[in-house]
This record gives structure tokens, sequence and C-alpha cells, in this order.
């Protein structure tokens, strides 16, 4: 539970890892004080670049490694701080969405709309 004062800010966002693997990852910050909204709106802004980037250049194993050791959570940390002053960061949640072959095929099924 958030005490009274600090701002949650969470975010949703979803990384592709080299290896084609699409995880869903959901960052979560507190704010020593109540962040404006504007402030919030940085704040997710940076975890979900850095969450994507993170997958961009990682394999599928080595995104959730930095995950669980908390890697990425401190990298968020120290980019996020810069915008407002933070208590906390984690990773609330990782979610497998789908494995390289679901990806391919839906790379395949995906049709383009220009034509």
């Amino acid at each position: 539970p958030t005490r009274r004062g600090p701002s949650k800010v969470a975010a949703f966002t979803t990384a592709l890892t080299t290896d084609d693997y699409r995880v869903q990852v959901q960052p979560v910050a507190y704010t020593t004080k109540s962040a404006d909204h504007s402030q919030e709106h940085a704040i997710r802004r940076t975890m979900i670049d850095l969450v994507e980037e993170a997958g961009a250049e990682r394999t599928f194993e080595d995104l959730l490694d930095s995950i669980v050791e908390g890697r990425l959570s401190s990298a968020i940390y120290s980019e996020a701080k810069t915008v407002y002053p933070l208590r906390r960061v984690e990773v609330a949640k990782a979610t497998l969405e789908a494995r390289p072959e679901e990806v391919a095929a839906e790379q395949e099924t995906a049709v383009d709309v220009d034509e």
C-alpha cells in the first residue's frame, strides 16, 4: 500500500527481445512526495522507453535476469530520478506474452492496411 503523500506511478509496456520473445513488463515507481501529473507522465515515459530498450538489446533470458536481479529497476531509478525524487522502483510483474514461433506467425498473418 502506498503511504499518504507519495505517488505510485505504474506503467504497462511490452518488450520484444532479441530472440523474439514478447514480454509484458509492469514497472512501478514510488515517489518521495506527491508528483504532478506531468511528472508522473515523464516518469512513465522513461520507464516504458527503458523497458523497451532493455528488451531490444537482450535475449529473453537476459531480460528476465536483469529484472530479477534488479538491474532494470536501478536503471529506471537512475534515469527517472532526474524527473522527480523516487523512493523505490520495482518491476511488479513480467508476463510472457508470445514465444518466437507465435511472434513469427503473427508477423506472417499481419496484413498491410495500405493495400
